[in-house]
């Protein structure tokens, strides 16, 4: 008789459980395993039908199938149903030994072998006659997995979202991320709704700033931090720059919520030395052929002047911005000589020059004569749609120091 086999494994473990799935098929095992790790009610309907009406249940036993919910969840309703529970260890496991299934004979195949084969189908063979008429009743069905997450997804999204709401949410995923943040999917889940209510347009900045603080507790990638100062060439040009007509450019880095590089110091920057052959005293210029000079700063010297078509130039390279932020790959979008746009809704108005750099309503009045903008952005590895890193600089001229 073919034993008809349900096989719980974590979606983690996709690529590790071929091996034992195959080898299932050659025993002639008629196995059913969830192909499209869906979720919602029909879909765990569906693996609850499948565990009531298979012989033998095998658990794909890895570290993190030990901390999947929805396999944790299979495994405990398996076993309420008195069904042949049969571990296979695919991947590492911490220890067989605090495991829920610490009682049962554990099968390692994380190397199939020939003899390591051999006992696979022989366990699952007496399993399955040991295979037993269901219990009536029936024990209670478990509750689907993180049903809690679909609902706050169709919060995130909803098309209106007040400032109240915001902070609710906020409170409800800081306490779901203190009891289920251990599961891998989870916690991916988890940071996938941060995200999206952080990058809403109508995010306040209280939201924006607590869904950083969650990420952070998430180890989230967006929020890689190091220890260790920045190369020297990229502490350089994070300083506040002198272009124009002795004009004063100013650059900010927005990631996630806001990071604004400023200068260690504040003092005015010297003035070229315009007999640099002679050796006369004077500041010493650095930079690049072409490109805008930086000084070192000497009291009382009027600062340089950069002309307007060198303020891309002032910009950081999307290597620079790389190194800075901590990524792998910046892509920038081509430099614009506009200011930006401000968003539809801000909770402070006040707020907008550090919300947006280079906003346009910020330098109304101001007199400013030329500008040059550019994003950067980084993707998640495995979700294009997802930010990792977003970032705006900008650098503007004007035709006085004194404005």
């Amino acid at each position: 008789m073919t034993a008809a086999v349900f096989l719980s494994y974590s979606s983690r473990d996709r690529g590790r459980v071929d091996n034992l799935l195959s080898a299932l098929r050659r025993a002639h095992a008629d196995v059913w395993f969830d192909e499209e790790l869906g979720g919602g009610d029909a879909w765990w309907q569906m693996i609850l039908e499948r565990i009531r009406g298979c012989d033998v249940f095998v658990f794909a036993m890895t570290d993190d199938s030990l901390k999947s919910r929805p396999c944790l969840a299979e495994l405990g309703y398996a076993r309420a149903l008195g069904k042949p529970v049969l571990p296979i260890q695919i991947g590492p496991v911490q220890s067989l030994r605090l495991t829920p299934l610490a009682a049962v004979e554990t099968i390692d195949f994380e190397t199939p072998t020939v003899d390591s084969g051999i006992r696979l189908v022989t366990a699952v063979q007496e399993a399955a006659q040991r295979s037993a008429s269901l219990p009536v009743p029936l024990p209670e069905e478990p509750p689907v997995p993180f049903a809690y997450l679909m609902r706050l997804a169709a919060s995130v999204t909803g098309t209106d979202l007040d400032p109240q709401r915001q902070v609710q949410l906020l409170a409800e995923l800081n306490t779901i991320i203190g009891q289920d943040a251990d599961d891998p999917t989870t916690r991916g889940d988890l940071a996938h709704l941060l995200r999206t209510l952080r990058d809403r347009s109508d995010a306040t900045r209280q939201t924006r700033d607590e869904a950083e603080r969650l990420l952070g507790l998430l180890g989230t990638p967006a929020l890689r931090t190091t220890d260790s100062p920045p190369p020297a060439a990229a502490r350089r040009t994070k300083k506040w720059l002198i272009t124009g007509a002795a004009v004063v450019a100013g650059s900010a880095v927005v990631v996630a919520g806001l990071v604004v590089l400023r200068s260690r110091t504040h003092e005015p920057l010297a003035a070229p030395n315009t007999n640099a052959s002679s050796g006369a005293p004077g500041a010493q210029s650095t930079g690049t052929p072409g490109g805008p000079q930086t000084w070192s700063p000497t009291t009382g010297a009027a600062p340089p002047s950069v002309a307007k078509d060198q303020l891309t130039a002032i910009l950081l390279s999307p290597q620079e911005v790389t190194a800075i932020m901590g990524g792998s790959g910046m892509q920038a979008d081509p430099v614009a000589n506009v200011m930006w746009a401000p968003p539809d809704q801000l909770s402070d108005p006040d707020c907008l020059g550090t919300d947006i750099t280079a906003a346009a309503p910020v330098y109304d009045g101001s007199g400013w004569s030329a500008v040059r903008t550019q994003k950067l952005t980084e993707s998640q590895p495995d979700d294009p749609d997802s930010l990792l890193f977003w970032v705006q600089q900008a650098a503007v001229a004007f035709p006085s120091a004194d404005l």
